[in-house]
Parts: C-alpha cells; structure tokens; sequence
C-alpha cells in the first residue's frame, strides 16, 4: 500500500545518511533556526501532525520538554 502511494511522488522522496552519536552534542548549521521558524509559523498542525524534540528547540533535555509543552498548548487550542 505504502510502495504504491510513493511510486506517484518519487521526486519527493530524498535519500538520507542517518549517524546515532549517543554520546554527542548535535551541532545545527546557521539556517537551522530560520527553517524551525519558518514550519512553526507555517507548517506545524497542518493536518493535524505536530512535530516536538529537541531539535524544535534546543539540543538537550529542556530543548525537548519545552518543544512538547508548546505542541501541547497549539493542540488544545486547535480543540
């Protein structure tokens, strides 16, 4: 079912390269924070998905719990 609803979009689908550090800091490129905006104000509860993580917010613990209290505001408020 999956196979046949991607074959339509194959220009859509990237390939990529995933590492796990476990013990690493992740390192953001300049354009991160701009990007993050940019889905927040346009794209975050388009349709009714919401991404939350540290990498919404900051990369630690409080990254990732801030990024999930603020999910959690916009989908009470969508109710």
């Amino acid at each position: 079912a999956i196979e046949g609803a991607l074959a339509a979009t194959p220009e859509a689908v990237v390939p990529h390269d995933l590492q796990r550090w476990p013990r690493a800091i992740p390192k953001y490129d300049c354009a991160h924070i701009a990007r993050v905006k940019a889905f927040l104000a346009a794209g975050q509860g388009d349709n009714g998905i919401y991404l939350a993580g540290d990498y919404m917010n900051g990369p630690w613990i409080e990254g990732a719990a801030r990024s999930g209290l603020e999910v959690a505001r916009r989908i009470i408020k969508a109710l």
